[in-house]
C-alpha cells in the first residue's frame, strides 16, 4: 500500500514539474519587446595585436556602419570605449543593437561626442555550463582592455578607462577582470545584464565553483560593501553590517557595478541570481521607467526599450562639461551613481529640491477646490496655465492624497507653499517649492501618466507654513486631464492572507470598489517563500471610458531592486502574479512589513478585486528556481534502490540481487524528511563536518523534486528493459557493425574483446579519456554498457528456453535432458535442509524479504545489479555532457581538452567497470550489508551537500563505483557458495 501510494505521489510531482515547465517555456509572460533596427549594414571590423596569437579561437572587433565603417578599419577612434562582453555560447555580434542606437544617436550631435562600441568575440564557448574556460577568458578581456586604450594613445588628453558591459556569463567576466592585476584602474563603469553574479545557475564543474568563489572572495577584500535587509541575508549577517575600508577607499570601490535581470521570462538565470551583494545599483527590466516588461534571456541586448535606457545611461556617464569633443567618462563616482539611480530606478536627485519655483500670476488660474475626488478633463488643451490648490487643513481622517496626470510633459508639476497673498479674488504664492522627487510615471511609456502620491499629515508636519499643495499645469494645445483622489488610507488597505499550498480556490476580497477610488493598497500576510504565487484578478464591474486601465506595483520589503510594474489596458479582466525573488531572510518580520500591491485603477470605472494562488505560475517558479535538484536526488535514489537490493537477501541465503523498479519505490518514501531535515540538523551540529547547502526551505518543494526524479527513474528503467529486451539484439548489431573496420582481423579482434575480453575494452576507453576528454570516454562507456547488459539478456534467454525445454521432456517423455555448460547436479538434500522455514516465526520485514527475495529470478540477477550501474553512468555522463561539447567545439584546435573536470571521475569509473566487466558479479559473497549502509550514506551526501554543487556528484558516483568494485574483489565467500 505504502509503494503505491508513493507511485501515486511521485506521478503527480513529475505531472506537476511539466505542467510548470510548459508555462514557463510557452505562457509565462508575453513578449512585448520591440525589434532594433539598422538603418546601414552592420560591420565588425577586427582588430589584431600581438598577444591575440595566444588565444587563436578568440578575437576583438569594433563595431561600425556604412561609411564610418573605414574610420574603424584605420583606427581612427574619437569616442569614448564601451566593449561588449558575451556571454554563455554567446556571439560577439550581439552588441549590434547596443552599438547601433548609440551610434545613431552620437550622429544625431554630429560625433561631437558619442561612443565607440568593442566587441569581444570568444568563440561562442559554454562558458555558463564549464568552468573550464573563464580563466582563459578573463586574461583575454584583459588584453582587449588594454589594446583598446591604446588606441587613443595617439590623441591629445584620450580615454583612460573603460566601460565593460558584459551579457550572461560575460557579466561575470567583467567583474573577474577588475581583479587582475593593474586593471581595476582603467575600468570605469561595469553594467551586467542578465548576469549570474554571485553564484552560478549550474555549478556543473569545480572549475567554475572556484572561479566564483575566487572573483567573490576579491571583490570581498577589494571592494567597501555595505548590508541591507537583501544583502544581509546573502550575507548572513545583521542588518547593520558593513565592510568599511581600512586606510581609505579600497581598490574597486571607484567601479559603477550596476546589475540588470531580465524577470520571469529569462527562464535561463533566475531573478534572484542577477543581483549581488557587491552592486551598486540593481534593477529588473520590468521596474526600469520607460522599459516595465520582462525580457528573456536573449532579448535583453536587442529589446529596444531597454537598450534606449541603457544608451541614455551610457551617455549621461561622458564627460561633456566645457568640452567640444568628449571621449572620457566621468570620474566622480556619485554623479555616476546618481545618474544610474534615475535611469534605472527613477530615483532622482534631491540637490535642487530647496530651489523656489517663481510663478507668473498674471498668466495663470489660481483654482482652490475642496472636492476629495474629482477628475477634469482637456479636450483642447489650456490657453493659461492653471494651477489647482489642494488645501492642507482636510479631515485628519482623509490625509492621503493620489493625484494623477495625464499627457504632460513637463516633470515638475507639484509643488507647495504657503498661500497667503491675495490678488484678483484669489488666494496665490509668488514662490513654491517644487515636489518633483514625488512624482513618478506609470507604464507604459506611450500613456505619458504621471502620479505622486503624498501623505498630506507629514507634509504638513514638515512644513508647518505651508497651507497648500499646487498642481500646476502649464498651457498646452494638447489635449490632458488630471485626477485628484483624497481618501482615508485605512479605507484602501486590503489584507490578503496568503493561501495554504493545497488551497487553489478563488476568495472575493472586494466586491465593489469606491466610487471615484483610483488607488488600493494589497498587503499579502504569509507570503515568505519565492515559490509562493497569488494571482490577484481584476474584473471591470462599470466604466464610463473606453479605458479600464489597471496598473499594479509590486514590491517585497526584503529586497531590492525588485520592484514590479505589471499593466493591462483595455481589458475588463486582469490577472496580476504576485511573487517573491527568494526567500523571506530569517528574523526579517513580514507580517509588519509584508509583501504589497499598489493597484492603480480608473477613476471613472468600477471594479471588483479576488485572488487565488496560481499553480501555473507557482509551479513554473518551482523549475526555474529548484528543477537544477533533480540530478542530485536522481542519483540518491538510484543509491538508495541499490542499497535495498543488495539487502533482500535472507541471512544463510544465496545472493540474490532484488529487482530494480521495485527497489525504486520502496526504498525511499521517509528518505527525504531526514535527509532534508534530520540528518541537515546532525550535521550542523558537528562544526567539523562542511556546512550543508541550501536547507530552509518547504519540505513541499522536496517532495516534489524527489517524487519527480522517482518517476523520471521509473521510466528510465522501463525504457531500459524495453531497449534491452526488444532492440538489444538489433542495436547490438548495428553497433558491431560500426565497429567492424575494413581490416577483418581487427575488426574481428574488437568485437571478440567486447564480449570476452572487457578489460581490454576498459584499456581502451581510458584511452580515449586521456587523449580527448573524459565524457567521451564516458558517452562511449554508456554504449560499451548497453552491449554487455544485451549479451546478459541473450545468455538468460537462451539459458531460460533450455531449461524450459528440459522441463518439457522430463514431464513428457521422462527424458532429462543435459545441456552442455550445465552444472554438476548436487545430491539430494536432506530432510532438515528441505524443511522451509516456518513462516509463522518471522517477523513482517523478514516476511516482506523472503517474498522478495522469492520473487527474484536466478537468471536476472546479473541484470538486476548491473542496471542501477548503467544509469548512474549515464546520470554522469549526462552531467559531464558540456565538457564533451566544449571539446568538440575546440576539438580543430586541440585534439584533447585542457583542463577536463570529466577526467578524473571517468578515469575512475572505467578503471572500476573495467573490473566488473571482467568478473561474475554479483558474487556470493558476504560484507552486502556494509555495502549498504555505505549506499544509504552517500545517499545522503546527495541531498545534504550537491543539489546545487552538482560538480560533487561526480565525486560520489565515482566512489560509489570505486567501493563496489572493492567489494566484489576482496569480499569473503559465503558458506553456502
Amino acid at each position: 500500500m505504502l509503494s503505491k501510494c508513493v507511485l501515486v505521489t511521485s506521478l503527480c510531482s513529475l505531472l506537476l514539474v511539466m505542467y510548470g515547465l510548459l508555462i514557463t517555456i510557452t505562457k509565462i509572460e508575453e513578449n512585448r519587446c520591440k525589434l532594433t533596427y539598422m538603418y546601414e549594414y552592420p560591420q565588425f571590423v577586427r582588430i589584431g595585436f600581438a598577444e591575440n596569437d595566444q588565444f587563436p579561437a578568440y578575437g576583438l572587433y569594433a563595431y561600425s556602419e556604412g561609411q564610418l565603417a573605414q574610420n574603424a578599419r584605420n583606427m581612427l577612434f574619437r569616442g569614448a570605449p564601451v566593449i561588449f562582453i558575451p556571454g554563455n555560447a554567446g556571439s560577439h555580434k550581439q552588441a549590434r543593437s547596443l552599438a547601433s542606437v548609440a551610434l545613431r544617436k552620437g550622429i544625431d550631435n554630429g560625433l561631437r561626442y558619442h561612443l565607440d562600441y568593442f566587441t569581444v568575440d570568444l568563440n561562442e564557448q559554454y562558458s555558463g555550463l564549464y568552468g573550464g574556460v573563464l580563466n582563459y577568458q578573463v586574461d583575454f578581456v584583459r588584453l582587449c582592455i588594454q589594446r583598446v586604450l591604446s588606441s587613443y594613445k595617439s590623441i591629445p588628453g584620450g580615454p583612460t578607462t573603460v566601460i565593460l558591459v558584459g551579457h550572461s556569463m560575460g557579466g561575470k567576466i567583467a567583474q573577474a577582470v577588475a581583479t587582475s592585476p593593474g586593471m581595476a584602474p582603467l575600468i570605469n563603469s561595469i553594467v551586467a545584464i542578465s548576469s549570474p553574479m554571485d553564484v552560478p545557475v549550474l555549478s556543473l564543474d569545480h572549475y567554475l565553483q572556484n572561479f566564483y568563489n575566487s572573483v567573490n572572495t576579491e571583490w570581498k577584500q577589494n571592494r567597501t560593501v555595505c548590508s541591507s535587509p537583501g544583502k544581509a541575508a546573502r550575507l548572513k549577517v545583521e542588518d547593520d553590517y558593513c565592510l568599511a575600508p581600512e586606510g581609505g577607499s579600497r581598490p574597486l570601490d571607484h567601479i559603477l557595478l550596476v546589475t540588470v535581470g531580465g524577470g520571469i521570462r529569462d527562464t535561463m538565470v533566475h531573478d534572484s541570481l542577477t543581483n549581488s551583494i557587491f552592486g551598486d545599483v540593481h534593477a529588473m527590466t520590468y521596474n526600469v521607467p520607460n522599459v516595465w516588461l520582462s525580457v528573456d534571456h536573449q532579448c535583453a541586448v536587442w529589446c529596444l526599450q531597454f537598450v534606449l535606457v541603457m544608451n541614455r545611461f551610457l551617455y549621461s556617464l561622458l564627460d561633456i562639461n566645457n568640452k567640444r569633443v568628449a571621449n572620457k567618462f566621468i570620474d566622480d563616482k556619485e554623479i555616476r551613481l546618481k545618474n544610474a539611480l534615475f535611469y534605472f530606478k527613477n530615483i532622482k536627485s534631491t540637490e535642487s529640491a530647496d530651489k523656489l519655483v517663481k510663478n507668473d500670476v498674471m498668466y495663470e488660474d489660481w483654482i482652490e477646490d475642496i472636492r476629495r475626488n474629482f477628475q477634469m478633463t482637456f479636450e483642447t488643451g489650456l490657453s493659461r496655465t492653471r494651477v489647482q490648490m489642494i488645501p492642507l487643513n482636510f479631515n485628519p481622517l482623509y490625509r492621503y492624497m493620489k493625484a494623477e496626470v495625464v499627457n504632460l510633459d513637463t516633470e515638475n508639476w507639484i509643488l507647495g507653499c504657503a498661500a497667503t497673498e491675495m490678488g484678483r479674488d484669489m488666494r496665490y504664492c509668488s514662490a513654491a517649492t517644487p515636489l518633483y522627487n514625488y512624482s513618478s510615471v506609470l507604464p507604459p511609456t506611450e500613456n505619458k501618466r504621471q502620479f505622486a502620491q503624498i501623505n498630506l499629515h507629514d507634509i504638513k508636519v514638515q512644513n508647518p507654513s505651508w497651507t497648500h499643495l499646487l498642481l500646476k499645469f502649464p498651457k498646452t494645445n494638447e489635449a490632458f486631464k488630471f485626477t485628484v483622489d483624497i481618501n482615508n488610507y485605512d479605507d484602501r488597505v486590503l489584507d490578503v492572507q496568503m493561501p495554504k499550498w493545497y488551497s487553489f480556490g478563488q476568495s472575493q476580497l472586494l466586491d465593489d470598489t469606491a466610487l471615484g477610488a483610483s488607488f488600493y493598497k494589497l498587503r499579502v500576510l504569509g507570503m515568505e517563500s519565492s515559490y509562493q504565487t497569488l494571482a490577484i484578478n481584476v474584473d471591470v464591474r462599470s466604466c464610463n471610458v473606453d479605458n479600464p486601465f489597471v496598473v499594479a506595483n509590486i514590491s517585497v520589503p526584503w529586497t531590492e531592486g525588485f520592484t514590479k510594474y505589471s499593466y493591462y489596458y483595455k481589458k475588463n479582466h486582469s490577472v496580476i502574479y504576485v511573487y517573491a525573488p527568494y526567500d523571506k531572510p530569517s528574523g526579517f518580520n513580514s507580517t509588519i512589513d509584508p509583501v504589497a500591491i499598489d493597484l492603480h485603477l480608473n477613476p471613472s470605472c468600477r471594479y471588483s478585486l479576488s485572488y487565488s494562488q496560481s499553480l501555473s505560475v507557482m509551479m513554473a517558479r518551482v523549475v526555474q528556481q529548484f528543477g537544477q535538484w533533480v540530478p542530485a536526488h536522481c542519483v540518491a535514489i538510484l543509491l538508495l534502490a541499490l542499497k535495498h537490493q543488495v539487502s533482500v537477501t535472507p541471512d544463510n541465503e544465496d545472493f540474490k540481487c532484488g529487482k530494480l523498479h521495485t527497489a525504486l519505490s520502496r526504498s525511499t518514501p521517509f528518505f527525504i524528511v531526514t535527509a532534508s531535515r534530520v540528518f541537515t540538523k546532525m550535521v550542523m551540529m558537528f562544526k567539523v563536518l562542511p556546512q550543508p547547502e541550501q536547507y530552509e526551505f518547504s519540505i513541499l518543494i522536496s517532495v516534489i523534486i524527489h517524487g519527480a526524479s522517482l518517476s523520471l527513474l521509473l521510466m528510465s528503467t522501463a525504457a531500459a528493459w524495453a531497449a534491452i529486451v526488444f532492440c538489444g539484439n538489433f542495436v547490438h548489431k548495428i553497433l558491431l557493425k560500426i565497429v567492424c573496420l575494413p581490416i577483418p582481423a581487427l575488426s574481428s579482434t574488437i568485437v571478440s574483446c567486447i564480449h570476452k575480453f572487457p578489460m581490454v575494452i576498459g584499456g581502451i576507453l581510458m584511452s580515449i579519456a586521456l587523449a580527448s576528454c573524459g565524457s567521451a570516454a564516458l558517452i562511449c562507456a554508456c554504449i560499451v554498457y548497453f552491449i554487455i547488459l544485451t549479451k546478459m539478456y541473450e545468455s538468460y534467454l537462451e539459458h531460460f528456453v533450455l531449461k524450459t525445454a528440459q522441463r518439457i521432456a522430463l514431464k513428457l517423455f521422462g527424458i532429462n535432458i543435459r545441456c552442455r555448460g550445465d552444472q554438476k547436479e548436487k545430491p539430494p538434500k536432506t530432510k532438515d535442509e528441505t524443511t522451509e522455514p516456518n513462516p509463522g516465526n518471522q517477523s513482517p520485514e523478514a516476511a516482506v524479504q523472503r517474498q522478495e527475495y522469492d520473487n527474484v529470478h536466478t537468471g536476472l540477477i546479473d541484470i538486476n545489479f548491473h542496471l542501477p550501474l548503467f544509469l548512474l553512468l549515464i546520470v554522469i555522463s549526462l552531467l559531464n555532457f558540456p565538457s564533451f561539447l566544449t571539446w568538440a567545439k575546440h576539438y580543430t584546435l586541440s585534439p584533447s581538452l585542457k583542463p577536463d573536470a570529466s577526467l578524473i571521475p571517468s578515469v575512475i569509473i572505467i578503471g572500476s567497470l573495467s573490473v566488473l566487466w571482467q568478473m561474475n558479479v554479483p558474487r556470493n559473497i558476504s560484507g552486502y550489508k556494509l555495502l549498504s549502509g555505505f549506499l544509504y550514506i552517500a545517499a545522503v551526501v546527495c541531498i545534504i551537500y550537491c543539489q546545487i554543487s552538482l560538480y560533487r556528484l561526480n565525486f560520489i558516483i565515482a566512489l560509489t563505483f570505486v567501493v563496489i568494485t572493492i567489494h566484489q574483489l576482496v569480499g569473503l565467500k559465503m558458506k553456502n557458495e
